[in-house]
């Protein structure tokens, strides 16, 4: 910066503000430092209610038929399914359409695997995922482009 006097200012500013946030994360661990059994116990029983909420909340979403894949024919149909859930993920399509729009994370193209979308719907919190990634984010199309006149044999001439 050219003027030592805003880099200055700006310095005080970044200062006061980690000492403030030092400051807090020091009460945090001594909060947690200060804990008896009676508070580990409330911390445990929280803990446990959240999960049993949950798995409630995972079982009644099976019951609505969250996880699964099904065309719905009807509007009327559509819209119930809708209604009676929290998160929809849904494609419209037609038959005689190839889709373009939306597929921009899968790759640009409507060709991926289940594994690729349950995997990008999880990076946005739409679905829960649980487990380690089963697509390579290293991947890299192996479909080779040749031309017309070449031949599977790289190194052919017209010598035999």
């Amino acid at each position: 910066m050219e003027n030592p006097k805003v880099q200055e200012i700006l310095e005080k500013q970044v200062l006061t503000v980690a000492k403030a946030v030092e400051d807090k994360l020091n009460e945090e661990i001594s909060a947690l430092d200060h804990l008896d059994l009676d508070d580990l116990e409330a911390l445990r029983e929280r803990r446990l209610q959240q999960m049993k909420k949950m798995a409630e909340k995972r079982s009644r979403w099976i019951s609505l038929g969250h996880g699964d894949y099904s065309e719905i024919p009807s509007e009327k149909d559509f819209f119930s399914v809708v209604k009676a859930s929290e998160r929809v993920v849904c494609h419209f399509y037609r038959d005689n359409w190839p889709c373009k729009v939306g597929f921009d994370e899968l790759g640009g193209t409507d060709e991926f695997s289940t594994e690729e979308l349950e995997e990008r719907l999880a990076k946005s919190q739409v679905i829960l995922f649980e487990g380690e990634s089963s697509v390579n984010p290293y991947k890299t199309s192996t479909s080779t482009r040749r031309s017309v006149r070449q031949s599977t044999n790289s190194d052919s001439s017209d010598s035999d």
